[in-house]
């Protein structure tokens, strides 16, 4: 799979992680309950891992 292509799923897995954790915060409707500690850990670890991969792929494209 091309370097555009990973680069582009990933940034849309960040979008969609930051909707989530958009939603996930603020609710969605007033019938929405808070976030949960390991709903939070989790959104973390899942964001923490995007970031990453992203800087991993940075480098391989600036690799000669």
């Amino acid at each position: 799979m091309s370097h555009a292509i990973c680069r582009s799923l990933l940034r849309g897995f960040l979008i969609t992680a930051l909707m989530v954790a958009s939603i996930l915060v603020n609710g969605c409707g007033s019938a929405s309950r808070p976030a949960t500690e390991e709903e939070i850990r989790k959104y973390e670890e899942e964001s923490r891992k995007a970031v990453q991969q992203e800087g991993e792929l940075q480098r391989q494209t600036q690799e000669p």
